[in-house]
């Protein structure tokens, strides 16, 4: 009968786990940026895959996976903070994470998100297809979209 060293044989079953959620996490931060990004019509997309850990990703990024998971729900800063937290973000290297989270947020709303007030506070979203298409052909004339 052979023997079997089942202590090895479990290192290397974690390593490969860990490779493989480690494939997995980069997947998901690459179908989030690039959704973001897309013209087309990605709501097809499991929202669950997609909300997966944001600890490997740059604040950007983070809050670009915060909206592309669910593209149809309004968010104001504190509730985009809470999402990162939940996705596990490294706010380590951040002093003022509310202050960095709103930069990043008037950054994107020139290209990605779309705002408005509601109980005296903005919230914003990612802007739809149709509103995509309008800014870009409005931008070209000088019209600012909101």
């Amino acid at each position: 009968m052979a023997s079997v060293d089942y202590s090895t044989e479990l290192a290397k079953a974690r390593e490969d786990l860990a490779k493989a959620e480690a494939q997995v996490t980069k997947l998901r931060q690459l179908v989030a940026a690039l959704s973001a990004l897309c013209t087309e019509d990605v709501s097809n997309l499991n929202a669950a895959e997609l909300a997966g850990p944001v600890k490997d990703m740059g604040l950007t990024d983070a809050i670009r996976a915060v909206f592309v998971t669910d593209s149809r729900v309004w968010l104001g800063a504190t509730e985009v903070k809470e999402q990162l937290d939940v996705r596990t973000f490294d706010w380590s290297s951040y002093s003022q994470p509310m202050s960095a989270i709103h930069t990043v947020l008037k950054r994107l709303k020139a290209t990605v998100l779309t705002s408005r007030e509601e109980g005296g506070r903005t919230v914003y979203r990612c802007i739809g297809n149709v509103e995509r298409r309008i800014r870009e052909r409005t931008a070209g004339r000088g019209v600012q979209g909101r």
